[in-house]
Order: C-alpha cells, then sequence, then structure tokens
C-alpha cells in the first residue's frame, strides 16, 4: 500500500501507473479514464469520464493540474447535444461519436464538474499523474461529495451543471444564485 496526496485528498492504496488508468487525447495536456464510469438513481442516469487536465505557469516550472468528472456527450439532452456538435463544426448532424468529453471540456458546456487542483513543480508532474491514477476509483466511490461542493462562489453546484447538460434544469447559475440567496435569508437574525 502506498499513500497518496492530491488536492484536499489523503488516501492509502495500490499503485497505479497513469497509462494504466488514462489515455492520451489529441489535446497533449488532457487525458481521459479508459474506463467509463455509470451514474444511476431515479430521475437522473448519466454516463461520464475523469479528465486530467493541466497548464503552465508563465514560468514554466509550475504547472497546475485538475480532476473533472466529465459527462459523456451521449449523456447530454438533445438540445445540449446539438449545441456541443455545432460549436464543435457539426451542423445538422446527432452523431455523438464525432465528439468526446474532451470537446465538452473545451467548449466550457455544462455537465464538467471541478474535484480536485493542486499546482506542483513540473519536477513533480509524473508523480502528480501516477498518484491521479491510483485515486481515481475512490474519488469516484465520494463522488457525490464532489458533486455536492459549489463549482464557483455563487453557489452552482456539480449537480445543476449536470442537470443542465441532461436537460433537466435550464440554467446552472441561476439556480446556484437562487440558492444562496435562500440561504443568505435563512441566516439573517
Amino acid at each position: 500500500m502506498y499513500k497518496f496526496q492530491y488536492g484536499d485528498m489523503s488516501v492509502e492504496k495500490q499503485y497505479n501507473k497513469f497509462a494504466d488508468v488514462f489515455e492520451e487525447t489529441y489535446d497533449e495536456e488532457r487525458f481521459v479514464t479508459k474506463r467509463v464510469f455509470k451514474h444511476s438513481e431515479p430521475g437522473l442516469s448519466f454516463k461520464y469520464r475523469y479528465v486530467f487536465d493541466y497548464v503552465w505557469d508563465d514560468d514554466c516550472k509550475t504547472v497546475h493540474t485538475e480532476l473533472l468528472l466529465v459527462v459523456e456527450p451521449s449523456s447530454f439532452c438533445k438540445k445540449k447535444r446539438r449545441e456541443l456538435l455545432s460549436s464543435c463544426g457539426f451542423e445538422n448532424v446527432d452523431d455523438v461519436s464525432q465528439i468526446s468529453v474532451i470537446d465538452v471540456v473545451c467548449e466550457g458546456m455544462d455537465g464538467v464538474v471541478p474535484i480536485a487542483r493542486e499546482s506542483v513543480p513540473y519536477s513533480k508532474l509524473g508523480s502528480t499523474k501516477d498518484t491521479v491514477a491510483s485515486i481515481v476509483d475512490i474519488v469516484d466511490c465520494m463522488r457525490g461529495f464532489y458533486i455536492d461542493r459549489p463549482a464557483n462562489r455563487i453557489g452552482t453546484t456539480g449537480w445543476d451543471l449536470i442537470k443542465s447538460a441532461k436537460g433537466l434544469i435550464k440554467d446552472p447559475l441561476a439556480t446556484g444564485m437562487k440558492r444562496m440567496k435562500k440561504l443568505m435569508e435563512h441566516s439573517k437574525p
């Protein structure tokens, strides 16, 4: 057993190599899990993958990494799926095999839930990737905890983003603001 720490998580688990869990995409700084996961509960079912994303800092010495839960385009409602296809240059097509979760991330679509972030020196990028590969199954077991958290400062949760992608709510930002307003009203003396 190895002890891993990433973002706000610290776990002991079997070691996994990054290449065994994630696959490279056409964008060399984004990787997706090979496995497609499924969430199923009454009224809300969807397929998703985890995406490991990183960007370089201006100094080219620091790398900002992020683990995201991303709803599969095939799980989007018809309207959101068409929006995604259109923004990727596919007009009058409803074939989601042309697009991937990376397109969902790149186009800034709903259905992208931030799970954890960490900035590391470039020299630690390889070990950070292996750490993420080793904890992704544990993260998935606790996904509800991460999806419950606000994804922004106005209270939009991961559930709001997922429900918007599914067409169950119209505006995740308005839903988050409404929730925050209600919380503020209840906290007044």
